[in-house]
């Protein structure tokens, strides 16, 4: 398996595990545009906050989000064995 296909293979992992953690699909997290910033306490990074760009996501898709928080972020734990 080449760099390219490693690589692929375990941005799609991360995708799926990202998805699962939103309890969306990964063809519904393809069609949201959000950023991931690290959760820590202290020096422990515990997770991600997933901030969507809501003015660019599809409303319907977003309702289906776990905890959404004030229609805009959602807190979730550690993805892909961290």
């Amino acid at each position: 398996m080449s760099n390219r296909q490693l690589d692929d293979a375990r941005e799609a992992a991360f995708d799926r595990e990202l998805a699962a953690a939103l309890g969306i699909s990964v063809d519904d997290l393809t069609d949201l545009e959000y950023d991931l910033d690290p959760h820590s306490a202290g020096e422990i990074h515990i997770g991600y906050n997933v901030n969507f760009a809501v003015d660019a996501c599809n409303p319907a898709i977003l309702a289906k989000v776990k905890g959404l928080v004030n229609g805009q972020w959602v807190r979730i734990g550690l993805i892909g064995g961290e």
